[in-house]
């Protein structure tokens, strides 16, 4: 979906004093009273684990979160899981924390104490960021399946012999998977080949489906009914030859992206993803993604993407997916940065190598993984009985994704709070110093808002 609008989100921006008193006023409607939620900016707020999207918002979606971090909801939740939303103050899927309140409704009642007055100044009193697990499901079943029936074509036609050998040598990567099967299923073949053929091309079909879309997110000042949008990524898992799209090749130019772009007859044209750089990916590589750049997660990976709250996204391309899902032809080629670097430049500036990284004289110390105006990223990995610390006061309202182990969040005037893996919290700005305990071995992320 593009440009997402929600009127009440974008009376917060740009927040007045007049939108604090209207804001507020439309929380204690909706049944939160103030001293209800004044409360709660005391407490270690733990987000329910489910916030997952329905699978027809991510036709491209896998299984691989319920399995790796949440496999405490396996009974309950068999199907397609694309995206968790774990930290969201979005109007589309807001975090419900204690008591059953929504993330959206804190912000309204009592912003200051929740968020912290920079990130209110900054952003107005909502969320400063969004966090989610993603996953695209993969395509190795789909590959051996393709690698069968090139043998049974090769049975029928002779020749494809050495080409199937070739293609088995060369094809390293996903990308080059795509471009393989375009090329063969392209060609003219005898009759008897024809439902091996075609076969071959409902797979190809079936296998593009779980890529998600080339997009693109607006940069700030685009439009006020559509919030920009940076985001992040970490690789958590991928499969052998998964990769994204990200960034212009070199040379391509927003003529011959626009003609392409506006020709999707078939799998030959139309396909803008010939124009795009394929980066193959393993767990462990970070990215930063600027609005403006042309992008897209192929199949294949599960990832943690940390975003600004916004939900605004302009589909440029999407794989030839059946039913066909609204692409925005304009709004590409109007917010892409097209005079940003491309090829090997555009890739290199967008990896998190080219991050600020830090070390924080903690017992434990957090690797800083993104650093940008726009939020904060940084991964604690934790022995048993060691500890990290923070202060809310001075970094303001601060999310903590755990997905390995457990650890004991302690504080100040509260009890300890066990949060395990597949579990996320809000650490409120008006809480003040806690200290992350490791119960067992954990890997853990901690989001900030603006530096």
């Amino acid at each position: 979906m593009w440009c997402c609008v929600f009127f009440r989100g974008h009376i917060l921006f740009g927040a007045t004093l007049l939108s604090f008193a209207l804001v507020q006023d439309m929380s204690l409607r909706m049944g939160t009273t103030s001293g209800e939620a004044t409360a709660l900016t005391q407490r270690v707020l733990v987000t329910r684990s489910d916030n997952f999207t329905p699978p027809s918002r991510t036709p491209w979606g896998g299984t691989r979160i319920v399995e790796l971090f949440k496999p405490q909801l396996a009974a309950t939740h068999t199907g397609i899981v694309g995206e968790s939303w774990e930290l969201s103050g979005h109007p589309s899927f807001p975090s419900r924390v204690a008591d059953d309140f929504l993330v959206t409704d804190l912000c309204a009642a009592c912003p200051i104490e929740f968020l912290g007055a920079k990130n209110v100044a900054q952003s107005g009193p909502q969320l400063p960021f969004l966090v989610k697990l993603l996953n695209s499901r993969g395509w190795q079943s789909a590959v051996v399946e393709v690698r069968n029936l090139l043998v049974q074509l090769g049975r029928v036609s002779g020749p494809l012999t050495p080409a199937l050998s070739q293609w088995e040598r060369e094809v390293r990567d996903y990308h080059e998977i795509h471009r393989s099967l375009v090329a063969l299923t392209a060609q003219e073949w005898p009759s008897a080949a024809q439902s091996i053929i075609e076969k071959i091309r409902a797979l190809h079909t079936e296998m593009l489906a779980a890529n998600l879309s080339i997009q693109v997110h607006p940069p700030r000042g685009y439009d006020v009914r559509c919030p920009p949008k940076a985001e992040s990524w970490v690789i958590l898992e991928a499969e052998s030859g998964a990769g994204i799209y990200l960034g212009l090749r070199d040379g391509v130019t927003r003529e011959q992206f626009a003609a392409l772009l506006t020709d999707g007859a078939d799998f030959v044209h139309g396909d803008v993803s010939e124009l795009l750089n394929f980066v193959p990916v393993k767990s462990g590589d970070i990215f930063f993604v600027t609005p403006g750049t042309l992008h897209a997660i192929g199949a294949g990976i599960v990832l943690l993407e940390v975003a600004e709250n916004s939900d605004t996204t302009f589909r440029a391309f999407d794989w030839f997916r059946k039913p066909a899902r609204m692409v925005h032809v304009a709004e590409t080629l109007a917010v892409t940065q097209w005079s940003a670097p491309r090829g090997a430049a555009a890739v290199a500036e967008l990896r998190c190598a080219a991050c600020t990284t830090r070390r924080q004289p903690h017992d434990t110390p957090r690797d800083w993984l993104v650093n940008a105006p726009e939020f904060g990223v940084w991964r604690a990995q934790l022995l048993p009985g060691t500890c990290d610390r923070g202060d809310t006061t001075i970094s303001e309202i601060t999310g903590v994704v755990v997905l390995q182990g457990a650890l004991q969040i302690h504080t100040p005037h509260n009890a300890p709070v066990l949060i395990s893996a597949g579990q996320s919290c809000l650490l409120p700005a008006a809480l003040g110093r806690y200290t992350l305990e490791a119960m067992s071995a954990v890997e853990c992320f901690g989001v900030v808002g603006a530096s």
